[in-house]
């Protein structure tokens, strides 16, 4: 069902248009259609797709890792795709990582993180050090744990997460995330996987070429 137009009658008074109550119901009727879905320009449906922060990281201070509890079930048939959008060192390293995995048969069988960063904290992303992201499962929820090749001092991260058509969550689960800064890594008596991490532009792969391009080096 597509949005409902209020009949406003005819001017100045509203002879022939909707009554209050007439109305109010439309209102609450379109604003159904808005909840839990996202919206062409038009106002159709945005298919298969549901951008939503989930979730703030804000510390005043230095940070090692820290774990983010999602409400996502682990359980086959879902990929979402969360994304921690914002910056280490204060606000002079802009970074973004979007993480999806995907559970079959009740084990992982699919983590991969994609990596976007200037940042000296991230930048030896390809070395011993390097960042640690782990997928693990705990109670029947995907839970993802992060630690940085080295401290990061005020990251700020806005969490959001993207519900991915037909492997999608059910309703209301993209909300109420957790964050813990600085707890301990996953037990080891929990399924858990490492990430693949992907990196794009950072100060470890990456250069600048002499028609002022970057490229990967």
């Amino acid at each position: 069902m597509g949005f409902e137009i209020i009949n406003m009658g005819t001017a100045p008074t509203g002879v022939g248009g909707d009554t209050v109550r007439t109305g109010f119901d439309k209102v609450n009727r379109n604003l159904a259609l808005l909840k839990d879905r996202a919206l062409q320009p038009d106002y159709s449906t945005l298919s298969g797709q549901l951008y939503r922060e989930v979730g703030v990281l804000a510390v005043s201070n230095y940070v090692n890792a820290f774990t983010l509890k999602t409400k996502v079930p682990s359980a086959g048939g879902i990929a979402p795709i969360v994304r921690l959008h914002g910056c280490l060192a204060t606000y002079t390293s802009p970074v973004t990582i979007d993480l999806s995995w995907y559970f079959y048969d009740g084990k992982i069988v699919a983590a991969t993180a994609l990596v976007n960063t200037s940042s000296r904290e991230m930048g030896t992303l390809a070395a011993s050090n390097a960042l640690q992201i782990i997928l693990y499962e705990e109670n029947g929820l995907a839970n993802l744990y992060l630690k940085f090749p080295s401290r990061a001092y005020y990251p700020r991260f806005a969490v959001s997460c993207l519900n991915t058509g037909a492997l999608a969550m059910p309703g209301g689960q993209e909300a109420n995330w957790g964050i813990v800064v600085d707890g301990p890594p996953p037990a080891a008596s929990l399924q858990q996987v490492p990430f693949t991490i992907v990196t794009t532009l950072n100060t470890a792969n990456c250069q600048v070429g002499n028609d002022g391009t970057i490229k990967v080096a």
